[in-house]
């Protein structure tokens, strides 16, 4: 009885909305059944709102896609950075241990540096192959320079000593290398 229409009346004003496409009043519509309905009633609307959501989530998805790739190329360069410097500061330690060897040469009371000069070609050739078009580029070179110069290879630190100038060397130590080379020509 509770869910009977209390009068016929009741009964045929929902007839008649039933009719028409109107929601009934004797039986409550689900959520998706009036959404549905509001659509079919609303056409231009709905296909608005359907427009605006497919552009909501395809500016959604870009934005996530492009924050992605942002953070792909970070993480790239910062394994790059990382690279370098350890690069360096391998290069570091090998120019340290040149730089000693060619100040123990020639700092050392006058005898026969053959087997000193011996081992500074034999560190040379460790290091021979200069990066280029890497940040580390005009250190090689330094350092290979420098030590010719300690051979009196003249001419092949002259060449060393100028790709590190063009590789952006530019600083006192390096400076005063390029003057004693110049001096000693």
């Amino acid at each position: 009885p509770i869910r009977r229409y209390p009068t016929a009346q009741a009964l045929a004003e929902d007839l008649e909305r039933f009719l028409r496409g109107e929601p009934i009043q004797g039986k409550r519509l689900s959520t998706v059944h009036q959404i549905s309905w509001r659509a079919r009633r609303n056409k231009p609307v709905t296909v608005l709102l359907l427009v605006l959501l497919t552009l909501l989530i395809g500016t959604f998805t870009f934005v996530m896609h492009a924050r992605a790739r942002r953070l792909a190329a970070e993480l790239q360069a910062k394994q790059q950075d990382e690279e370098h410097q350890k690069a360096a500061q391998q290069l570091g330690q090998k120019v340290e241990q040149i730089l000693w060897l060619i100040r123990l040469v020639y700092f050392s009371p006058l005898h026969d540096i053959t087997q000193q000069q011996g081992e500074l070609r034999k560190r040379l050739a460790e290091i021979e192959k200069p990066k280029d078009g890497t940040p580390l580029a005009g250190r090689y070179h330094y350092a290979l320079g420098l030590s010719y110069f300690a051979l009196h290879d003249l001419s092949r630190a002259d060449l060393h000593l100028s790709e590190a100038e063009n590789a952006g060397v530019n600083d006192p130590e390096f400076n005063f290398a390029k003057i004693r080379l110049l001096d000693s020509q």
